[in-house]
């Protein structure tokens, strides 16, 4: 790929600085970055909270394991076995939910934020859920905090350390783990 660029100084123009002001014109090709689609995460915890969904999954990935022929080839039987546990996995087993990036943030918020993604061809209730999903999300905001900032009050005089703690959350700086961090 040929990249041309023209470039030109202006020195001694007048625009208050002492800087020298630089006109360039660049002509290039840009590429679409094609994304892989995302795997989706499935809730495995829930085998073994849920006998019923755990019985429907083993039932299942007998059925597509006694589907499949017998093969000779180490290699072969493998692929056979992982495909049989992965689609059945992706067909019984939910998907896990999406987590919520800030802890302010409610389930109601989060099904409400599910609700308008799929709305986002109906300009008008998308509109909709997003102002009430705005005004969800500044009253779960100031709950949070107010409770955070109650709880550093009571901890003052007798966990300083947790106090501490509690102050880095809110305020959302993040600490040196000693495994992560370099020394001088």
């Amino acid at each position: 790929m040929r990249k041309s660029y023209q470039t030109k100084s202006y020195p001694g123009a007048d625009c208050f600085s002492d800087h020298v002001p630089v006109v360039a014109v660049v002509r290039l090709k840009l590429k679409k970055i094609k994304t892989q689609p995302r795997n989706i995460k499935l809730n495995i915890g829930l085998l073994k909270s849920d006998q019923d969904l755990h019985q429907r999954y083993t039932v299942a990935v007998k059925n597509r394991f006694q589907g499949l022929e017998e093969v000779e080839e180490v290699e072969q039987h493998w692929q056979n076995l992982k495909e049989a546990i992965t689609e059945a996995a992706s067909t019984v087993i939910p998907p896990m939910r999406q987590k919520a990036k800030q802890k302010w943030i409610t389930d109601e918020i989060l099904d409400l934020m599910d609700k308008r993604r799929q709305a986002k061809n109906d300009k008008e209730v998308y509109e909709n859920l997003h102002r009430v999903i705005r005004k969800k999300c500044d009253e779960a905001k100031e709950v949070w905090l107010n409770s955070k900032c109650n709880e550093i009050d009571q901890q003052q005089n007798k966990k300083q350390h947790m106090m501490y703690k509690t102050i880095e959350e809110v305020v959302g700086r993040k600490t040196c783990s000693p495994s992560g961090c370099l020394k001088a």
